[in-house]
């Protein structure tokens, strides 16, 4: 996707979602593009789970996101009815948690180009908390399943779309020759498997720092991206995220294939792939990926490069 503008929703807007003389104040984390809008006084029905909490902001607080173009609209309109029955849903239910997404006028999802949900409590990070992130995968996967593809999905162009159609063999895409060898021990290790692939379906294909945790609460699911993979993928993509950025090793490879949900080898080095392919198209930021057109492919950080390395090292090694 194109990089979020870093403006804040205009007052126009936040009177749409109900938030008339709001402040709004910018969000840490994600790619910076969220803001919390905070109630001018008085309370509003609809808090977010979490509110009255040490440190949670007043009842009736929303976050907003900017929603880019047409397409990502769809998306946004897309899983605001699709998951509005459980983010309703009581979340011992489900198993967690999920922001509730507010309409603006006329029922619109959207409004001069934004959205709006209500704010969840809890704490980001996966360190110390792996079993339960792989078993919220597990939960969110499974209450999904129900779900239609989305029509979207097939035509979104960013740089994360991309790399999953071409880790999954369904559209090339060009790396640099130094990248070429790693991409083709992934691939030659992602077929190796002799397991039958379970059926696709809609998965969040980014859960590892999109699952917030508080004591006492289920955890809370955030910025759901959508794919349409095996549900065991999902967590796929958490080992490997575990395995590059957070020194993880076989006893997290090994605690997510003996979970019996489908999970394999073969699965995480798709997600590793993946996680490859996406980068060689971000390395120095959107002006390079706004620029590999001309450029040709773009060669990893030798740092980067060694963690996939390592990450594919671990790999072979659980595999035997």
């Amino acid at each position: 996707m194109t990089t979020p503008s870093a403006s804040s929703p205009s007052p126009r807007v936040l009177a749409a979602f109900g938030l008339a003389g709001a402040t709004a104040t910018a969000l840490p984390g994600g790619q910076g593009s969220s803001w919390l809008a905070v109630p001018a006084s008085g309370a509003r029905s609809g808090a977010g789970s979490g509110a009255g909490r040490p440190g949670a902001p007043p009842a009736g607080s929303l976050v907003l996101k900017p929603v880019d173009d047409a397409l990502q609209a769809e998306e946004v309109t897309w899983l605001a009815e699709a998951l509005r029955p459980l983010s309703t849903a009581p979340a011992e239910e489900v198993g967690f948690r999920l922001p509730v997404d507010v309409p603006g006028p006329g029922g619109r999802w959207v409004v001069e180009g934004w959205c709006a949900s209500t704010w969840v409590g809890g704490e980001a990070g996966p360190a110390g908390r792996w079993p339960e992130l792989l078993a919220t995968a597990r939960a969110f996967s499974a209450a999904v399943a129900h779900l239609p593809r989305p029509g979207f999905l097939l035509r979104r162009t960013d740089p994360w779309s991309v790399a999953d159609r071409a880790a999954w063999d369904e559209q090339p895409l060009e790396v640099h020759p130094d990248q070429q060898a790693l991409v083709e021990q992934l691939r030659a290790l992602a077929r190796s498997t002799g397991r039958r692939r379970e059926p696709d379906q809609l998965v969040h294909g980014d859960m590892t720092g999109n699952v917030l945790f508080a004591e006492g609460l289920p955890p809370a699911v955030i910025d759901v991206s959508p794919y349409w993979r095996p549900a065991a993928y999902a967590g796929a993509v958490v080992v490997a995220d575990g395995l590059l950025w957070w020194e993880q090793g076989g006893d997290l490879v090994a605690s997510f294939t003996t979970a019996g949900d489908g999970g394999d080898v073969g699965l995480m080095a798709r997600a590793l792939l993946f996680r490859l392919l996406t980068d060689v198209q971000l390395v120095g930021g959107s002006g390079v990926v706004a620029a590999r057109g001309a450029q040709g492919a773009v060669l990893l950080r030798a740092v980067d490069g060694a963690r996939y390395r390592r990450a594919l090292d671990v790999l072979r090694g659980v595999g035997g």
